[in-house]
């Protein structure tokens, strides 16, 4: 986090800024630019093209339109990502889209859900899934609720008797083949709950994978005989369990995989996942302005009662996940992994978490995962009846990995100006392991200072309480337009009751919950049990016609297309930036910081006709534009000094303010 020691009055200024609605925003470096124009393009991942085409000699992207909620046909969402980036999806419909099978994004694209009118778009049943080989994707503004949707299924649904039957008995099943025609791990978006029933079908066991044959894309399963009875077991593949988000985290020479890269996820909400509800095998990927809340805790998981928030993993070193950001999310209602950051490299900064048994994690101790180097910065965490810990670091960290923590975090009910001292605090655990006695991290596996740790060039975090504030109003999918899910989990924040509320279920409508779910205060959905709000939220269909700007691929002097700078201002509107006040224009990177690389401030959201005028401290004009013709203008600071200048916009409305710029 180098160069933190700004002047008092930058960071007043910064402050003061991010008030009015201009902070935090860093612009290109070197003829980059942000494909989220007010964030800062070194956020990982950030600097995508996504799916506008601009990494093209000639800039141009297929503009899909979804114009129903159908699972598949035409003009469904399905439909849209079957073609070939570059694609930008946008939507004319409001309501749920209920899939039968997962979906599959491929490279180059841009999934707008900020286009859809109001109450916008939930995805419902099961997930999506970003493929090893994959990179280069934008998602915005989309509700990801998968629930707990039960599939039945006997030997005839494609299980084979391979040995002729008898104890110790072989199915075999064929695999999925995903997009790129590989073999998948699990068939897609889901863990398969393998499920096997004695020959008086009141038994159940879940049972292991015996062998995989990649060639012919055959799992082979040994059934064997049931150990409660010796009776002979019977393939029956009983239910699918998808997540919301699943980034794969694949890696092999021999099949030519790499792990996605180049990802971008942005004002999303993701809820009720089966196995947890948000997992990034990736490398350089941002999740930024998200609720992540309610993974479900019920026991169907193959490895029981599963509630997880956010998995950043891999377990192919250097050649698996790393440089992810998660920044400025909440977490609610999740048991575990809120986030767990495990083997990478990455930064957890400016998230709000809420209701949680374990918190902000790191683990490096897999065998097959790397080193890792993690700063964990500004993070605000609310403790209820259920919390273990806020924060831990697992045991067995390698000697090669590197943990900072910032004197910025809260959680225990305050600042924790001194993070390694884990004798002043009750839920911060340095070495957390269930069999060995805890013990601390040692110094070599400390990053002592700000400067020294890892840190996207010039980005800038807030503090813990002001993320709370940010994140209360701003985060999710489309937080001036927020559906009942989103605004009960914002509500129980405010709030901040002790008494936990895990959801185990979105389908089952029994009255109880079960037993492995102590001492969890588990609660069912569906309208029943002691959590009856817990229920899918009826998004109205509307529709409402997209009028595609003129060449939307001309590249404007902001740097971004015509259809770019068109999708920026849908999102101002679900973001609630849309009055006619100061704060509706962004300038940024403010301050500039030449030394980094700096080289042009943007004026956004600006009107045609508009014009800027710069002063100096003294009142001296330095810079006039002409009649803007855009929304946005970039500003090419050349050999401007070091100093504090003030900007006047007039036009069709008037603003003014401040810019920093240092050399």
């Amino acid at each position: 986090m180098k160069n933190k020691t700004i002047k008092i009055a930058i960071l007043t200024l910064i402050f003061i800024v991010g008030v009015l609605g201009f902070g935090e925003r860093v612009n290109a470096q070197s003829g980059d630019i942000s494909i989220i124009p007010w964030e800062n393009v070194n956020l990982y991942g950030m600097n995508t093209t996504a799916g506008s085409g601009r990494h093209l000699n000639t800039p141009v992207s297929t503009i899909y339109k979804v114009t129903n909620l159908n699972d598949s046909g035409p003009g469904s969402l399905r439909e849209a990502l079957s073609l070939i980036g570059p694609v930008t999806i946008v939507f004319e419909v409001s309501g749920t889209i209920a899939l039968q099978s997962a979906l599959w994004i491929p490279s180059y694209f841009t999934i707008a859900g900020q286009t859809a009118p109001s109450p916008g778009i939930i995805i419902k049943n099961y997930g999506i899934n970003i493929n090893r080989n994959i990179h280069d994707i934008l998602i915005q503004h989309i509700r990801f609720r998968t629930g707990d949707k039960s599939v039945g299924g006997t030997l005839s649904d494609g299980w084979t008797d391979v040995d002729g039957g008898g104890p110790g008995t072989v199915y075999s099943h064929p695999l999925s083949v995903e997009p790129d025609n590989t073999p998948s791990y699990y068939p897609p978006s889901v863990w398969w709950n393998w499920i096997y029933l004695d020959e008086d079908s009141n038994q159940t066991t879940n049972v292991e994978i015996n062998k995989w044959d990649w060639d012919n894309g055959i799992l082979y399963v040994n059934v064997g005989t049931d150990p409660a009875d010796g009776k002979l077991m019977y393939g029956v593949s009983k239910s699918t369990i998808s997540d919301p988000l699943t980034v794969d985290d694949h890696y092999s020479i021999e099949h030519g995989w790499v792990v996605p890269y180049n990802l971008v996820i942005d004002h999303c909400s993701f809820s009720w996942g089966g196995d947890m509800n948000t997992m990034f095998g990736s490398q350089y990927t941002t999740m930024s302005n998200c609720i992540i809340s309610e993974a479900l805790n019920h026991p169907w998981h193959p490895k029981g009662p599963h509630s997880k928030g956010c998995l950043i993993k891999t377990d192919f070193g250097e050649n698996g996940a790393k440089y992810v950001a998660i920044i400025k999310n909440i977490f609610a209602h999740n048991v575990d992994r809120n986030p767990l950051m495990q083997g990478c490299d990455g930064i957890v900064a400016n998230n709000l978490l809420f209701d949680i048994y374990f918190g902000i994690c790191t683990d490096d101790h897999s065998l097959k995962a790397g080193d890792e180097h993690i700063s964990i910065v500004g993070n605000y965490i609310i403790e209820t009846d259920l919390i273990k810990y806020s924060m831990y670091i697992k045991d067995g960290m390698k000697v090669t990995s590197r943990i900072y923590i910032s004197g910025d975090n809260y959680y225990d009910g305050q600042v924790q100006t001194d993070p390694w001292n884990s004798e002043a605090t009750t839920h911060f655990e340095q070495r957390l392991s269930f069999s060995l006695p805890a013990s601390d991290v040692p110094e070599i596996n400390r990053v002592a200072t700000a400067e020294e740790a890892l840190w996207p060039t010039g980005y800038i975090s807030m503090s813990a309480t002001d993320a709370r504030t940010y994140l209360l109003a701003n985060a999710g999918a489309r937080p001036a337009d927020r559906d009942a899910v989103d605004n009960r989990i914002i509500n129980e924040i405010i709030s901040e009751s002790v008494t936990s509320s895990i959801i185990q279920t979105i389908y089952t409508d029994n009255d109880d919950c079960y037993a492995e779910d102590k001492p969890f205060n588990c609660c069912t959905g569906f309208n029943t049990g002691n959590c009856p709000d817990r229920i899918w939220p009826t998004l109205s269909e509307n529709h409402r016609s997209l009028t595609i700007p003129a060449d939307p691929n001309e590249i404007q002097p902001s740097g971004y297309t015509r259809l770019e700078e068109w999708l920026h201002g849908f999102s101002r509107t679900v973001e609630g930036k849309t009055d006619n006040t100061l704060n509706t224009y962004f300038v940024y990177p403010n301050p500039c910081r030449v030394y980094m690389g700096e080289k042009f401030i943007t004026f956004d959201n600006l009107n045609s006709g508009d014009l800027i005028n710069v002063y100096d401290i003294s009142g001296k004009p330095i810079y006039e534009t002409n009649n803007i013709t855009s929304n946005t203008y970039r500003w090419d600071i050349g050999n401007i000094s070091s100093g504090i200048y003030f900007y006047k916009i007039t036009g069709s409305n008037k603003a003014s303010g401040k810019i920093v710029i240092i050399r």
